[in-house]
């Protein structure tokens, strides 16, 4: 059929199977680019955007959501264990009918110390990790949170250059926040592109003093926006004053000064 077009898990799962060719591909693209002079050398932009794993929420676990489960299925246990005592001591004084009111109960209580021993061995192998969490189903993947978002896979990092909008570097991270992938990705960029200076642009995401300072070190002059600090009871947070040295006193921001009313005891 003309419309037919590949599922996302087709995709997916070309992707997963042809990792080292596709890496090596977009290696020699860039080195392509390169070549060709499409690259201006002089200004790029780092961004980053979450891309979902094959692997759904519920397929990773953090050692909390474990304890919770763990702690539901022996709740659990104890009740089936409860019930099947009293049943049986219900159709031990039970001289004609059976009284039993559930006969599935055993099945259910094997399947549940089944699920007990799967959820341990999770456990224990995300102790003996240096992982704060473990995927069953893609080993790579981990539950990112940004923005009251959760998505289960991977936060891919990509600097671009200014002078064709090509893709200079490119980085698949596990870290939800954009903030320790700064220096590193424009420094990335700095040594594919061969230059010395790299002027570098990101949004507040990457803000960073630590990340500056290293960028600022090595060559590289970023712009990125300090990052606005909010309070969702609506009053004004410390980071919205401003001291003043030399009048020793605070000022507001409608650059009002905060007057001493005494001293502190």
């Amino acid at each position: 059929m003309s419309d037919s077009k590949p599922s996302y898990k087709t995709i997916a799962n070309f992707r997963s199977d042809n990792a080292k060719a596709l890496r090596k591909t977009n290696k020699d693209f860039v080195l392509l680019c390169k070549e060709l002079d499409l690259f201006g050398k002089e200004l790029v932009a780092v961004d980053g955007t979450f891309l979902k794993a094959s692997a759904n929420k519920s397929s990773i676990y953090t050692e909390n959501n474990l304890k919770k489960q763990l702690a539901k299925i022996e709740n659990k246990i104890q009740e089936y264990q409860d019930r099947i005592d009293v049943q049986d001591k219900q159709e031990g004084e039970s001289k004609h009918t059976s009284s039993i009111d559930d006969k599935d109960l055993p099945d259910k209580l094997g399947k549940l110390k089944v699920k007990q021993k799967e959820k341990l061995a999770l456990q224990e192998k995300l102790k003996n990790s240096e992982d704060s969490q473990i995927s069953t189903v893609d080993p790579d993947a981990k539950l990112l949170r940004k923005r009251g978002q959760t998505t289960a896979g991977y936060n891919a990092q990509a600097v671009t250059d200014d002078k064709h909008k090509l893709i200079a570097e490119e980085k698949l991270t596990r870290d939800s926040t954009d903030s320790a992938q700064l220096y590193q990705r424009l420094n990335e960029t700095k040594q594919v592109l061969g230059v010395d200076e790299i002027t570098g642009l990101a949004d507040s995401g990457y803000y960073d003093s630590k990340q500056l300072k290293k960028c600022e070190d090595n060559g590289i002059i970023t712009y990125v926006p300090k990052q606005k600090r909010t309070n969702s009871s609506g009053r004004i947070v410390r980071d919205n004053f401003n001291y003043n040295h030399d009048e020793d006193c605070y000022y507001c921001p409608e650059l009002k000064p905060l007057l001493k009313k005494g001293k502190a005891r």
